[in-house]
């Protein structure tokens, strides 16, 4: 296998660290870069206190590919990672221009022309403010954890960056509280 790009994703939360690794190979086949010998891995280490705790290793591509697909693979999942709140520590072949970073929109986002055929529905809409609406201080506390764990699923559930309608947006602005909920509670609401 001969190593083609790989970049460093970090991701801290207090004394938590994510760790993911993209990399693109090439299979040692025969073929030019155009044919199907190309494979895009991750591997994900979950650091505690220095300690690592867990590394995960998958692939976003089950199957080996053309270098331009598994490029765009690859970039795609960094795109993500990075409108998720992670940071590249480094990258080797796979970096993403300024202006790439600032104009990419969320995997399966679609641009204001195509949300406006898609439209909100009102009964959805009030029901993801209400459920913010939950997540205060106050409410949260006086919920169980149960509670608190399907609160979060519910709000999941009603993501859907197909819409970007006002609700869709009171819900994105929930995130950075959503990501502070992270391991405060039993494994459901992780």
């Amino acid at each position: 296998m001969n190593l083609h790009a790989q970049a460093v994703l970090n991701r801290v939360q207090g004394t938590n660290k994510r760790v993911s690794v993209v990399r693109l190979v090439a299979l040692d086949q025969p073929g030019s870069d155009a044919t199907a010998r190309h494979v895009v891995t991750l591997q994900i280490t979950q650091v505690k206190a220095g300690l690592a705790r867990r590394v995960d290793e998958s692939t976003l591509t089950p199957m080996p590919v053309p270098l331009a697909l598994a490029r765009e693979r690859a970039v795609a999942f960094i795109r993500q990672r990075l409108a998720a709140g992670d940071v590249q520590a480094s990258s080797e072949g796979l970096e993403l221009a300024p202006t790439m970073l600032a104009t990419s929109r969320p995997v399966g986002a679609l641009s204001g022309e195509a949300q406006a055929t898609y439209p909100e529905s009102p009964v959805q809409a009030k029901c993801i403010t209400a459920l913010c609406d939950k997540l205060d201080g106050n409410a949260w506390r006086l919920m169980s954890a149960s509670q608190q764990a399907r609160l979060i699923w519910r709000l999941a559930e009603y993501a859907d960056p197909a819409r970007g309608g006002a609700a869709q947006r009171v819900l994105q602005a929930q995130v950075r509280r959503l990501v502070a909920l992270m391991v405060s509670g039993d494994n459901l609401l992780d």
